[in-house]
């Protein structure tokens, strides 16, 4: 019997600074607003950059109903607002039960896979003196969130976890459509959450020159590809997408919204906190997947970029274009939508994948605050609004400290979300 082994995005569940839930996310990028503003769970005296793409995990947590999770022997309890990374993947993963698109899977032959970052540190429970001292480490290690999420929703098939920084939910989502694809699975839960709003983290990327420290206005502070740009925003929140075969569709009666036709990764090998300027790593990543997918440069209609407005990611990021897309790079369009809700590290890919899916609908969402292109940016950021171009075939690149790249291919189909 012929393996019906195409693979398609059915539903998503969003959580970010630029909304919770795909409808809401598609209304702030329709409305061209960013989610960036001044930081308010996090004391930001001593730091250089004040500002994020922060989440309401109060809001969060009364629409989810519950503030804590048994987890025994890990811990006698989970607090989730203490945890937000597992917080927002509940929260996106309850959203897409919530649509009835689980009525008819059974959720035991559903497989999670998931980007996850590393855990958080408390440094203000360092300085404190034994006695009074709060853990250290308050989140599961991240090996633990996909058991954690897949218990809570009865996923029986064992979980994976993609621990690759930037790149983490990009691959996850592609590890998810090889699964698929090879005929292993039917039905996969794929995506990533993150949050790194904390002093350490967001020291720890103002100490490698990665984040914007232009606080007056936060809404403009990443201006990814433009020759203003001075660095990246961290933003925190989830997305997570259902994904199945054709035979799944079969069983689910659900309508795909988009498929995926292709997945590819590679690894510079350069630098542990730079791209390798000429963006060979990058190409490579695009290539493969263009090769995956079987599918010529010239029918990509839009790249959602990595575009992070650093200073070295989006000239390296051009060139990787320019290499793979030649003559077709003129015609192209290329965006990056960070300016909306900032860099959400391990789940960065697939909230963008979310992004994706809105041009699908709507047309290549702006490049918000792209002005003048920087040197070595030549390409079309669609920087005006209301553009409008058809969108059939997109491509999204990932690119994660230590040169983890991923690049993955979606098509437009005929179904919905919202």
């Amino acid at each position: 019997m012929r393996l019906k082994n195409r693979v398609y995005i059915t539903e998503a569940g969003a959580v970010s600074a630029a909304g919770t839930g795909v409808e809401e996310f598609y209304r702030k990028l329709s409305a061209l607003k960013s989610g960036i503003a001044a930081l308010k769970r996090t004391c930001t005296a001593k730091l250089r950059t004040k500002i994020g793409g922060e989440c309401r995990p109060e809001a969060l947590i009364e629409s989810l109903g519950i503030e804590s999770l048994d987890c025994p022997p890990l811990a006698e309890k989970i607090f989730l607002y203490d945890n937000p990374k597992l917080l927002f993947a509940l929260h996106c993963i309850k959203q897409i039960f919530d649509s009835g698109a689980f009525k008819k899977i059974n959720a035991q032959n559903v497989k999670l896979f998931t980007g996850a970052g590393l855990e958080e540190i408390k440094i203000s429970a360092l300085m404190e003196p034994p006695e009074r001292s709060a853990r250290v480490c308050q989140e599961p290690p991240a090996a633990f969130l996909a058991e954690i999420l897949s218990r809570f929703f009865r996923f029986g098939v064992p979980p994976a976890t993609l621990v690759s920084a930037c790149s983490a939910s990009t691959m996850a989502v592609g590890e998810a459509y090889r699964n698929v694809k090879s005929g292993a699975l039917d039905f996969a839960v794929a995506g990533g959450t993150d949050s790194m709003l904390s002093e350490f983290a967001v020291n720890a990327f103002n100490s490698i020159g990665a984040l914007s420290e232009e606080n007056s206005e936060p809404e403009k502070s990443i201006r990814p590809f433009d020759k203003s740009r001075s660095g990246t925003v961290l933003g925190e929140g989830a997305a997570y997408f259902l994904i199945e075969s054709e035979r799944g569709l079969e069983i689910s009666g659900n309508a795909p919204v988009a498929e995926i036709a292709g997945y590819a990764s590679s690894m510079d090998a350069y630098s542990p906190v730079q791209p390798d300027p000429g963006g060979l790593g990058a190409a490579l990543a695009m290539t493969r997947a263009l090769k995956d997918a079987a599918a010529a440069p010239e029918e990509i209609d839009y790249i959602n970029a990595h575009g992070t407005a650093t200073a070295h990611n989006d000239v390296a990021e051009t060139a990787a274009i320019k290499k793979v897309f030649r003559h077709a790079a003129g015609g192209v369009k290329v965006g990056s939508t960070k300016p909306y809700f900032g860099h959400l590290v391990s789940a960065a890919g697939a909230i963008e994948l979310l992004s994706v899916l809105y041009a699908f609908k709507n047309g290549c969402p702006p490049t918000l605050n792209f002005a003048e292109p920087g040197e070595g940016c030549d390409l079309d950021y669609s920087p005006e609004a209301g553009v409008k171009k058809r969108v059939s075939a997109a491509l999204k690149n990932s690119f994660g400290l230590n040169g983890q790249n991923a690049s993955i291919i979606l098509k437009k189909t005929n179904g919905k979300i919202n």
